[in-house]
């Protein structure tokens, strides 16, 4: 579900409304895509870094776990509008000076969106006055806002007390594009160390993690423009925790953790797009848009295992809050 947002999102030009934005010069383009997509990113990756424990325990040597999980980023109230001033475009402009436009999640009523003015860039002639869209209306089909990213991983014990997880998505094709996935982390109890630490059987533990996603997608537009034009997407981020949990009943484990998570990416247009009779000419590889995020955070999960079967869910606090739901086997 999330690859097809991502695709579909960031080939805007494609669809009939998103033809607009040709219309109106790259660094117009380039600023208003930038608020308009801001929370989708945001989401993403914050999404993209979260779920990579539901405890603080590690395994003993050569134990293992697999774990399927679902974080979903939830979008907050205020940026599903962002602040349009003329000031900072050339070619747009909303009646009054300035006006809160929808971003990608913003209000699908056109009354709530206030009507945009694109003109020609020689003549000053007005070409279009539309209605940006709010693109994803996700709070009527699941009751709110939020961006959801499901992730799988492996871990596997190695020498005192130290795991090492992995997320791997081997490069796969679908549709008219690719995506793969690398994520390297470590977990490792400091408890042994510090006898003190043992008190009342609360483990303790420190993590760090990397994970980063290439997706391509072909961007396959009627003539006159040239083949071979494509999307590039490019997601990294880091999460560093401090972990405790308690263990009751060789059942329910309660787990907390504090700690700083950061998420980049990068989108690039490439490729050759010729100008219709109405469109601004668009230098080669004409978009390249970056984000970036960053926040501490706190997180509380409950795990519970049956024999080797494990279920959870955590929620993070942070700028974007995340809740994971997870799932998966592990042998200690």
């Amino acid at each position: 579900m999330v690859l097809s947002l991502i695709a579909s999102q960031i080939t805007f030009a494609q669809e009939d409304e998103g033809d607009i934005y040709f219309q109106i010069g790259v660094e117009d383009a380039e600023r208003y895509i930038e608020e308009y997509l801001r929370p989708f990113y945001n989401g993403v990756g914050y999404g993209f870094t979260g779920g990579w424990y539901n405890t603080a325990e590690t395994h003993k040597q050569w134990g293992f776990d697999f774990t399927i999980s679902m974080n979903v980023a939830y979008i907050p109230r205020r940026d599903t509008k962002f602040l349009f001033e003329n000031e900072d475009y050339d070619k747009l402009s909303v009646r009054g000076g300035s006006a809160q436009l929808a971003t990608i999640f913003g209000p699908q009523n056109k009354q709530e969106r206030p009507e945009l003015s694109i003109v020609n860039s020689d003549d000053d002639e007005l070409v279009i006055v539309t209605s940006p869209p709010g693109a994803i209306n996700m709070k009527s089909m699941i009751g709110f806002n939020a961006v959801p990213i499901p992730m799988y991983q492996v871990g596997l014990g190695l020498i005192k007390h130290t795991d090492i997880k992995l997320r791997i998505l081997p490069k796969i094709d679908f549709g008219d594009g690719s995506v793969g996935m690398f994520g390297l982390g470590f977990q490792h109890d400091i408890a042994q160390w510090f006898k003190v630490m043992r008190w009342q059987h609360i483990s303790l533990a420190v993590m760090g993690g990397f994970n980063n996603l290439t997706l391509r997608y072909d961007l396959n537009y009627d003539e006159p423009v040239t083949a071979g034009n494509e999307v590039v997407f490019k997601l990294s981020g880091i999460n560093i925790q401090a972990i405790a949990s308690k263990e009751y009943y060789n059942v329910i484990t309660i787990y907390g953790g504090l700690g700083y998570s950061r998420a980049g990416s990068q989108t690039q247009v490439l490729g050759v797009y010729p100008a219709e009779e109405v469109n601004y000419q668009l230098p080669d590889n004409p978009i390249d848009l970056q984000y970036g995020n960053n926040s501490l955070n706190t997180t509380l999960g409950l795990t519970l295992k049956f024999l080797f079967v494990t279920v959870g869910v955590s929620h993070t606090i942070q700028k974007y809050h995340v809740t994971t739901v997870s799932t998966g086997i592990s042998i200690r």
